[in-house]
């Protein structure tokens, strides 16, 4: 009786049966690819890319066609399947990781965000949930005909353990992190992912040479964070189209603001009105209606009116004109004593008045909306631009005054000196961009690196003079100048990319190792 090891172990032949027939036997039973097709090729990408259902989804089209049963189909697929992962089992799964890679990251994207929005920020937390969900779906797309939730529970618990430690080493970008990168902010591999590239470069700054490089290359991305910030504070004004290359720090901030200053200067001169009667009319009605609806005090209301009296002043017509300028300087005089009055802690009274000069203020912008739309709304957004390139110079000084680069952080804290209680509800412009921002830029600096920081000096010298003398220092100079070359402008991005590139690939073997591992 002729036994033959087979995929399958061994069978047994009868002896009835000739050499020809035992073969024709095998051939059906185990087909064998002697060269693999394109078709074979795509079989694998799409398994991958539709975690393990493309071929019952193939298998349901074969039998509508063919008339034969979807589990006959379904059985003859999974063998060619099978025999092109005998005839190139490298090629077969590289090719399942690759079409797994873009479905993986756009489903792990939602994950995050999800995440994200519950405040779930860890690496690891955010990989697991990946992971899990990933194997899960896998396992259960590449199990036998009952045997899928079994199989999708085992390949769930293998994904979370695979996805955790992968979210912890080499975390995915963040779109904050791409978006900086795409506006030109050269962050390293470490600011751009976290994870291990991250803890390298906090632990690299202690040492000679390699840290002064590392900290170096994360300067210039928090460098040119203050151009960013400052493009962003000047988006309100339609024609800006951005800052000169290479503007960064103060020669940034100093451009905004002639940017805005240039703005007003076209914008003011049409803001005139041969209408002085109608102006001291809505002057008159807008102090009525702030009265009656508010709950001054006799002395704070005639403090009030006091008020109005001086912006009526300014608006003195001249041959029953108004010009832009008395207009401009009218609108602005209201704002400034609006924002001195209603200060976090001030008097009521006082932030009850600062309430009513805003509101009158308003009135006059409804004016101008009313008889010269395109430049009140102009006037709106050059104000806008210029109230943010106030925080931009603040928080600029305080970077100064700190000895640092311009960061998310001084912008932060200025805002928020500037608007505490929409600080502290995190409704403060653009805030949770800041917030991340920051986390990317100036990852902290408490914890496990604060000694190595403190140590750096004395390591600096003790270092150099330790590998002068010792026979390593070949080694030593080799690794120390490979990264720093790694930092350089240069080779920096194409390290960040291929550190991104490494994390994208394994994002796309969670799921088809765990998927595997768990139908097994």
């Amino acid at each position: 009786m002729p036994v033959i090891n087979t995929p399958d172990g061994l069978i047994n032949f009868p002896d009835s049966m000739s050499d020809d027939e035992i073969k024709e036997v095998l051939k059906k039973k185990f087909p064998q690819i002697e060269k693999p097709e394109a078709v074979d090729y795509l079989r694998a990408a799409a398994q991958g890319l539709t975690f393990g259902f493309s071929d019952e989804a193939e298998a349901a089209y074969r039998a509508s066609q063919s008339g034969r049963s979807f589990d006959k189909e379904l059985s003859d697929i999974k063998k060619e399947m099978e025999s092109f992962k005998r005839a190139a089992p490298v090629a077969s799964v590289a090719t399942e990781i690759a079409g797994a890679i873009p479905s993986t990251l756009a489903g792990g994207g939602l994950i995050r965000a999800g995440l994200s929005g519950l405040g779930v920020k860890s690496g690891i937390a955010a990989g697991a949930t990946e992971g899990a969900a990933a194997g899960g779906l896998y396992a259960a797309g590449t199990a036998e005909q009952g045997e899928g939730l079994e199989a999708a529970k085992e390949g769930a618990a293998l994904g979370a353990g695979l996805g955790g430690a992968l979210g912890a080493v080499l975390p995915p970008m963040s779109k904050e992190a791409r978006e900086l990168i795409r506006r030109g902010a050269p962050l390293t591999v470490g600011q751009a992912m976290g994870g291990l590239p991250r803890a390298f470069e906090r632990s690299a700054e202690a040492l000679p040479f390699v840290g002064g490089v590392v900290s170096g290359a994360q300067k210039k991305a928090i460098a040119q964070y203050s151009r960013i910030a400052t493009e962003d504070a000047l988006k309100p004004i339609k024609e800006f189209k951005g800052l000169p290359k290479g503007f960064t720090g103060d020669k940034a901030v100093d451009a905004g603001f002639k940017i805005v200053s240039r703005e007003y200067d076209m914008i003011v001169p049409n803001l005139k009105t041969s209408k002085a009667d109608d102006v001291t009319k809505l002057l008159d009605k807008s102090l009525v209606r702030v009265v009656d609806d508010s709950v001054l005090d006799g002395a704070t209301e005639r403090t009030l009116e006091r008020d109005i009296e001086k912006i009526k002043k300014m608006l003195s017509a001249k041959d029953g004109n108004i010009s832009g300028r008395q207009i401009h300087t009218a609108i602005k005089k209201l704002g400034s004593d609006a924002n001195k009055l209603s200060k976090f802690g001030a008097d009521p009274m006082n932030m009850e008045r600062g309430r009513a000069l805003r509101s009158i203020q308003q009135d006059m912008f409804g004016f101008l909306e009313k008889n010269n739309s395109k430049y009140a709304k102009e006037l709106r957004n050059a104000n806008e631009a210029f109230k943010r390139m106030l925080v931009i110079e603040r928080a600029s000084v305080s970077a100064i005054k700190e000895g640092g680069e311009f960061a998310p952080s001084q912008q932060l804290s200025r805002m928020a000196s500037m608007n505490r209680r929409a600080a502290a509800r995190g409704q403060l412009q653009g805030q949770a961009d800041i917030l991340a921002a920051r986390q990317i830029l100036e990852q902290g600096r408490d914890g496990i690196a604060r000694p190595l920081l403190e140590a750096r000096q004395l390591m600096g010298g003790v270092g150099a003079a330790g590998l002068a003398g010792t026979a390593g220092i070949a080694p030593a100079a080799a690794g120390l100048g490979a990264v720093g070359g790694a930092y350089s402008g240069l080779l920096a991005p194409q390290v960040r990319r291929l550190f991104s590139t490494s994390a994208d690939i394994g994002r796309g073997v969670v799921p088809v190792s765990s998927g595997l591992l768990g139908q097994e």
